[in-house]
């Protein structure tokens, strides 16, 4: 009988709860920080790749290749 009892309340708080978007606020609220948690790594991708850039910007540039002096004797084909 208790157990009925508490089926029925359990059924109850389950119709309220959907009644008052309860279960829609809270995942609402769970989406709203997974997005947050997206545009944090993203942004943090982001400002990764722009420190990369700006490294690889301030090096100074590659000389140019010399040809090899095995070139000046190798036989034409």
């Amino acid at each position: 009988m208790l157990e009925a009892l508490a089926a029925i309340v359990a059924a109850i708080v389950a119709a309220l709860a959907g009644a008052l978007g309860w279960e829609r606020r809270k995942r609402r609220k769970l989406e709203d920080e997974q997005i947050a948690r997206l545009n944090a790594m993203r942004d943090a991708n982001l400002a990764a790749l722009k420190r990369r850039d700006e490294a690889v910007a301030a090096r100074p540039p590659m000389p140019d290749e010399r040809p090899s002096r095995f070139d000046d004797f190798e036989k034409p084909r």
